[in-house]
């Protein structure tokens, strides 16, 4: 078998030679002599052999491509617990995606087609939205991606039902501690207070959140197509990686707008100040005491703490000033994990957060107050035409979800003396 990526090279450097040839020989409007213009007819003769020769050969490789599915057709296809044909694998389906979308294949009947309700679509493939994904693979799949992604997997998670683009909620409307205030309004009273108890009722907020695509584009060789563990085992974890790495940083940074809000995005965030005289791009352990200080109580016990992996030299010497005699009290505990704890809660280096100096290089919060909504389902699709030049056939996966803080306002303490002090499940240090 010719490999057809170096036939196409070739070729592509055989125009181009034959095009320096005749640029040099008719400059100045000059006419090739009889013997430049043989060797110019030489020189297309043989660009034009070679593409007999890669014509050829992409017909040998699709009749061979062609005469493997039919040899896996005749095998007997495994069955589901109804007794419908399904996948032997995910990679199996890949490729029967693959073919479905090569100009004059079939579409297997085991694929199920996915209506797209998303403008723009056709880009790839068709507006019908490509095949979904077999779901006895999507929980190997999405498990795959929350496992790499540190923070992802430890918000709270919560599936949209069939027929559904999102959810709408009602959410208590908190911005104070305060008597009165609690809980949007509620206000309880002791039997004997001077106050007479007043009818309460909280002050609740309208809240909705709907799913947003997040895709992934990933380019397979012919070769790989010709083999269904070998695709499969190359697909997961480039897929794996680049969907939680977007998902994560749209947990930390997003804007909300087509894709999740970011908690360093959001009107519940604390930015705790720096120290007069700080040095910038610094972090200094009187930073880490205020943003403990402003973690909401109740989401201490859940709270982990998310740096930007250049701060780790800085964290490494953080301690507690203890006068002579005492013994050194560092605040940041490193792990063989890779990562560390400070005041006993985790400490995690993700990318996503911005480097040392700027706002969010490390960020103190409650992922369970970070609420993920998604669609336990994921749509495939392929081109042969994206990457066509390049011998390649593009595979993309949709996957619907959002995701948003559920707190919408940093907390007025109940009882404090700074005006200026504030409660959230989500905090960090302003830019120094």
């Amino acid at each position: 078998m010719r490999d057809l990526n170096e036939l196409r090279q070739k070729k592509t450097k055989l125009i181009a030679e034959a095009r320096k040839f005749d640029d040099e020989c008719t400059k100045d409007s000059r006419v090739m002599t009889g013997e430049e213009q043989e060797k110019y007819d030489r020189m297309v003769q043989d660009i034009r052999g070679l593409e007999q020769t890669i014509t050829r050969e992409e017909n040998l490789q699709q009749m061979e491509m062609a005469e493997a599915s039919q040899d896996e057709s005749r095998q007997e296809p495994p069955v589901d617990e109804s007794g419908k044909r399904v996948f032997a694998s995910l990679g199996d389906q890949l490729r029967a995606v693959a073919r479905a979308h090569t100009p004059g294949g079939q579409i297997d009947p085991r694929l199920t087609r996915a209506v797209s309700d998303i403008s723009g679509m056709s880009e790839l493939v068709d507006s019908e939205g490509g095949f979904l994904v077999e779901k006895d693979y999507i929980p190997g799949l999405l498990k795959g991606v929350y496992d790499n992604s540190q923070l992802a997997r430890l918000c709270l998670k919560v599936p949209v039902g069939a027929g559904k683009n999102g959810i709408r909620f009602k959410y208590i409307d908190e911005t104070s501690r305060a008597d009165g205030s609690r809980a949007g309004g509620i206000r309880a009273y002791w039997e004997d207070e001077a106050d007479a108890p007043t009818a309460t009722k909280p002050k609740l907020g309208r809240g909705g959140l709907d799913l947003v695509d997040l895709k992934a584009l990933l380019y397979a060789t012919d070769d790989l197509l010709e083999d269904a563990e070998a695709l499969e085992g190359w697909m997961k974890p480039q897929f794996f990686e680049e969907m939680a790495f977007k998902l994560q940083d749209a947990i930390v940074n997003g804007d909300g707008s087509g894709k999740p809000l970011g908690v360093l995005n959001s009107n519940a965030l604390v930015s705790v100040t720096g120290e007069t005289g700080q040095v910038t791009d610094t972090i200094v352990t009187e930073n880490i005491l205020k943003m403990w200080k402003s973690m909401a109580a109740p989401s201490r016990g859940k709270a982990v703490w998310l740096y930007n992996q250049e701060l780790e030299d800085q964290l490494e010497t953080l301690s507690y000033a203890i006068g002579t005699g005492g013994v050194l009290m560092k605040l940041f505990l490193s792990n063989p994990n890779g990562g560390g704890s400070i005041k006993g809660r985790p400490a995690i280096p993700i990318e996503q957060c911005p480097g040392p100096g700027d706002a969010g290089t490390i960020i103190c919060m409650d992922p369970s107050q970070y609420l993920l909504i998604d669609k336990n389902g994921m749509r495939s699709e392929s081109s042969i035409h994206v990457r066509f030049l390049y011998n390649e056939t593009t595979f993309r996966f949709v996957y619907r979800v959002n995701g948003q803080p559920m707190k919408a306002n940093k907390i007025t303490p109940y009882k404090r003396t700074s005006a200026s002090f504030y409660v959230s499940p989500y905090v960090t240090v302003a830019a120094i």
